[in-house]
C-alpha cells in the first residue's frame, strides 16, 4: 500500500513523455505543479484541541471564490502528491484549491494515531475550517484511495453541509456492521479475523518523533526541509510471520512498533469496544452525494456494495439517496487506474479493462463544486466489469433481471480433491450423503490469490490458477457440468451449508473458481464462517460431535461471463491462510493459544440437508 502511493507521474528511460495512471501527461502535470502557490504547515484547530498539519495548493495567482478538494492521509505528503500528480495538475489549472491533510497522530499532525480515529468528527472540523477561509467557495469535494476513502465514510455520515461530493475508492476499512456483514473495519469475515499485519507493521504505529508543539509554523517549514519525518520500515518477512502463535504475538515477532493491532485481535465481533471506532454502520446516514470505486480482488467488496446500496435507500437527503454512484473494475486494492489492454490481475489476463476514472471524476467535482451543468448525473448508477466480457452499465447491484440459481452439493465416492466425484447439481441430492476431511491447523490450506493488496511476492492478492489447492485431499470439490451457453453471474452469492464436526468450534471455508475448457481453474471470490457464531455474533454456540448444524456464511459478490464448454467449482475447506487466520479448533480464545488440534469436519447434502450456493444468473 504505502508503495502504491509513492507510485505517481514518471518519465520513462528513455526521456519520453508517458501518463500516468489517470492518462494525464507526466511532463505537463509536473509543469502545472513546479508553478503552483503552495501554503506549506497550516495548522487546523479540531475541537479537541488538537491541530491537524495541512498543505493548500492554490492555482498561479487565484485566492477568491476556490472550491476545495480534500484529502486526508495518514501517509506521507510527498507520496501523496507524488500519487495524485496527474490529477492535482488539471484542477489546479481548472482553479480548484487542493487541501491535503494528515490525519491525527500522523507525521507532523498532533494527537495519537488511531486507526480511522476522527473520521466523523476530524473530517467535520476540518471541512468546517476549509468553508470559513476567506478564498472558499464553500464547497468540499473529498477524494482518497484506502485510509483516504475510508475516513470519508465518516465524514459523509456526519453530513457537514460544506461537504460537498466524495470519491471513495477501496473504502474497505472505514465500514462497521451492514446487513449480513460484520466487518468491524474489515478485521473479520463471518467471525474469523482477516490477516492484517501486512498493514498494522508498516502503518498503524502509534509512536513516533514529535516536535515541539509551541514552534511556529516559519520553524516548522524549516524542520520539513530538514528532516525527513517519513519512517524508514524495516523489512520483514510477513509471510513467515503470520505462522507465529500465539497470534497476539505476531507483531512483536515482527519487532514492530505498537499498534492498534495487539489490542484488536483480543475482540470478538460483537465486543462494544468496536463502537468506539470511528466505523460507519448501518443507521450512518449520508449526506453527501458519493461516486464508490471498488474493485473485485479487494478485501471486502461484497459489504462495500452492501452499504452503497444501504445508502441509496436511507442517505440523509433526497440527494444524497439520488446520487450514489458505484465503478467495479477487476484489479486488487488501490489499483484503480493501472488497467491495460491486458490486465494482469495476479496471474490471470483479464483482458482491455481500461477505463477513464479521471474523467468521471473531474466531471463529478465540476458538477457539485462549481455548479457546472454537465451529464455526469446521467450516467447509469452502477457501472461494473464482467471478466470474460468487459464493462457494463446498470442501474442497481445485484442487476434488476438477476435470478438466484441454486446448485446443491453431491457426490458418491467422496468429494475430497480433484481426483474425487464431486458434483455441483441443479437439484438436492435424492440420496443422503456426506463428505469428510480432516482440517489440521498446523497444515492449513493456502490462500492462492483472492482479495487483498499488501502481503507481498508470496501473499499477493488476485486471480490464480487454484489447481495446486485443489489436489489436497482436505479440500472438497464439487464441479458442474460444462455450459451449453453462455452464462452472466453478477450480483451476490449465496452460501448454505450443513456441517458437523468432532471439534467444538472449526472454520468452513467457500471458494469459487471459474474452470476454463483447458482445465485450469482460476478463483473468482471467497468467504469463510467461524461455527461458533452461526446463531449471531453477539453469543458462541459450540458445536457437540454428531449434531448436524445449518450456516449461512457472508454473501461474495462477483461479475463473471461464463462461455460454454466452462464450468463453476466450489473449494469447501476449513482454511484460506493466511487471508483468513488459522482456527486453532480448541474452542478458546484463539488468539492466545499456542497448540491447535485436528478437526474432522464433513458436509452433509441431501432434501433434509440442502447445502448449496445461490448464483445470481443474469437474464438477458
Amino acid at each position: 500500500m504505502l508503495v502504491m502511493l509513492a507510485l505517481g507521474a514518471a518519465l520513462r528511460a528513455d526521456g519520453q513523455e508517458r501518463t500516468d495512471r489517470f492518462g494525464i501527461d507526466a511532463a505537463g502535470a509536473a509543469a502545472v505543479l513546479a508553478g503552483m502557490d503552495r501554503e506549506r504547515q497550516l495548522r487546523i484547530p479540531m475541537r479537541d484541541g488538537v491541530r491537524l498539519n495541512a498543505d493548500i495548493l492554490f492555482p498561479p495567482g487565484e485566492r477568491e471564490g476556490l472550491p476545495a478538494i480534500l484529502i486526508r492521509t495518514p501517509y506521507a505528503l510527498k507520496g501523496e502528491l507524488d500519487s495524485w500528480a496527474g490529477p492535482l495538475s488539471r484542477w489546479l489549472h481548472d482553479g480548484y484549491a487542493v487541501v491535503v491533510s494528515h490525519e491525527r497522530g500522523r507525521h507532523w499532525s498532533e494527537g495519537e494515531y488511531r486507526v480511522l480515529g476522527g473520521a466523523f468528527e476530524d473530517g467535520y472540523d476540518t471541512v468546517e475550517w476549509i468553508t470559513r477561509q476567506s478564498w472558499s467557495n464553500g464547497k468540499v469535494g473529498t477524494i482518497g484511495c484506502s485510509s483516504s476513502a475510508e475516513n470519508q465514510m465518516g465524514l459523509a455520515a456526519a453530513a457537514h453541509p460544506g461537504h460537498a461530493a466524495m470519491i471513495a475508492m477501496s473504502p474497505n476499512a472505514g465500514i462497521g456492521v451492514i446487513g449480513p456483514h460484520r466487518e468491524q473495519g474489515n478485521w473479520f469475515r463471518g467471525g474469523v479475523n482477516q490477516m492484517w499485519i501486512d498493514w498494522y507493521y508498516p502503518g498503524g504505529y502509534r509512536i513516533r518523533p514529535q516536535f515541539p508543539p509551541d514552534l511556529g509554523r516559519e520553524v516548522r517549514i524549516l524542520l520539513e526541509e530538514y528532516y525527513d519525518i517519513v519512517p524508514k520500515i524495516p523489512p520483514r518477512n510477513l509471510a513467515r510471520a503470520a505462522w507465529h502463535l500465539p497470534i497476539q504475538d505476531m507483531m512483536r515477532a515482527l519487532n514492530a512498533l505498537p499498534s492498534d493491532f495487539d489490542e484488536l485481535i483480543k475482540r470478538t465481533p460483537a465486543d462494544p469496544a468496536w463502537d468506539e471506532m470511528a466505523l460507519a454502520d448501518a443507521g450512518d446516514r449520508f449526506g453527501t452525494p458519493g461516486i464508490w470505486v471498488l474493485s473485485w480482488y479487494d478485501y471486502a467488496v461484497a459489504p462495500d456494495i452492501a452499504f452503497y446500496n444501504w445508502q441509496r435507500e436511507n442517505a440523509a437527503t433526497a440527494s444524497a439517496r439520488q446520487n450514489q454512484f458505484l465503478i467495479i473494475g477487476p484489479t486488487t486494492h488501490c489499483r484503480q487506474g493501472y488497467e491495460s489492454e491486458n490486465t494482469i490481475v495476479g496471474e490471470r489476463d483479464l483482458g482491455d479493462a481500461r477505463f477513464d476514472y479521471f474523467a468521471v471524476f473531474d466531471a463529478w467535482l465540476a458538477h457539485w463544486l462549481k455548479g457546472e451543468r454537465n451529464a455526469v448525473l446521467e450516467r447509469p448508477k452502477v457501472i461494473l466489469f464482467t471478466i470474460g466480457k468487459g464493462w457494463q452499465q446498470f442501474e442497481t447491484f445485484p442487476p434488476r433481471h438477476a435470478r438466484p440459481t441454486a446448485w446443491y452439493f453431491a457426490s458418491d465416492t467422496g468429494a475430497n480433491s480433484l481426483a474425487g466425484d464431486g458434483r455441483l447439481e441443479r437439484q438436492p441430492a435424492r440420496r443422503a450423503g456426506t463428505d469428510t476431511y480432516v482440517y489440521d491447523p498446523m497444515r492449513p490450506v493456502p490462500s492462492m490469490g483472492g482479495g487483498g493488496c499488501c502481503y507481498g511476492d508470496e501473499l499477493d492478492g488476485g486471480s490464480y490458477e487454484q489447481s495446486g489447492v485443489q489436489i489436497r485431499h482436505d479440500v472438497l470439490v464439487y464441479t458442474s457440468e460444462p455450459f451449453d451457453a453462455p452464462t452472466e453471474i453478477t450480483g451476490f452469492i449465496d452460501t448454505v451449508l450443513f456441517v458437523s464436526s468432532d471439534a467444538k468450534d472449526t472454520d468452513f471455508a467457500v471458494k469459487l473458481t471459474q474452470v476454463l475448457p483447458d482445465g485450469r481453474a482460476y478463483n473468482l471470490a471467497d468467504t469463510i464462517m467461524r461455527a461458533r457464531y452461526r446463531n449471531g455474533y453477539e453469543m458462541e454456540t459450540f458445536m457437540r460431535p454428531g449434531e448436524v448444524y445449518e450456516l449461512r456464511l457472508p454473501p461474495m459478490a462477483m461479475s463473471v461471463l461464463l462461455d460454454k464448454g466452462h464450468r463453476i467449482r466450489v473449494e469447501i475447506t476449513s482454511s484460506n491462510f493466511p487471508r483468513y487466520l488459522r482456527n486453532l479448533n480448541t474452542g478458546g480464545r484463539n488468539y492466545d493459544e499456542t497448540e491447535g488440534v485436528a478437526a474432522t469436519n464433513t458436509l452433509h447434502f441431501s432434501t433434509e440437508h440442502p447445502s448449496r450456493i445461490l448464483l445470481p444468473v443474469v437474464r438477458h
